[in-house]
């Protein structure tokens, strides 16, 4: 099967977390229009070697990083709430050493193919934390504009209950899969994950 797109991505802030559930969540947001995630897990290896060979190994899950790209820009206001950073009434964002970016979960929808078949999948991070990245700023060249969006940069970590990344499985319309993650961060009503105002499409 081969990945082609990324859509829909939402973030909502961590209200309460147990080790007895999955962490329950504060409302959603977008970032903006979503261009690419990528995530880097990192794992402990380790191996007990015996009779020149290894006998046993294990890898644990300890933690890594997504980077999520945007193409126009992530609003000032959502930045706020994923860094901690205070906003103005008239917009402004300023940020500083005693900012602290709460825990929050991620997801977005992507689309699937598997010969001829197309479908969309959900993926799920339970647990990020932002931290605000440097940002690059181009000159107009006499050829054009350089677009430029912006990457937030988040460290991933493991929740108290549950698995650090879930995938969903073949959901056949952009709805199901909209309202996979609007579950997945708690919202309600299944009906919210079209009450965007996108236009419905297909795989």
């Amino acid at each position: 099967m081969s990945q082609y797109g990324a859509l829909y991505g939402k973030w909502a802030p961590i209200t309460a977390e147990t080790a007895d559930a999955y962490p329950t969540y504060g409302e959603s947001v977008s970032l903006g229009a979503l261009t690419k995630v990528t995530d880097a897990p990192n794992f402990t290896e380790v191996t007990a070697d015996g009779d020149d060979r290894v006998q046993d190994s294990l890898a644990e899950f300890t933690g890594g990083t997504v980077d999520i790209n945007f193409a126009a820009g992530t609003p000032n206001e959502a930045k706020a709430k994923i860094w901690g950073a205070d906003i103005t009434e008239d917009g402004e964002i300023a940020m500083g050493v005693d900012d602290e970016p709460p825990y929050g979960g991620y997801a977005f929808v992507t689309r699937m193919i598997k010969g001829n078949k197309k479908y969309f999948q959900g993926v799920f991070y339970p647990k990020l934390k932002a931290t605000p990245q440097g940002k690059e700023y181009n000159t107009k060249l006499k050829s054009g504009a350089t677009l430029t969006g912006d990457n937030i940069h988040m460290l991933w970590e493991a929740p108290l209950y549950g698995k650090y990344k879930v995938e969903s499985g073949e959901l056949a319309t952009e709805a199901e899969a909209k309202a996979w993650v609007d579950a997945k961060l708690g919202v309600g009503a299944a009906a919210a994950a079209v009450a965007e105002g996108e236009p419905e499409r297909d795989a």
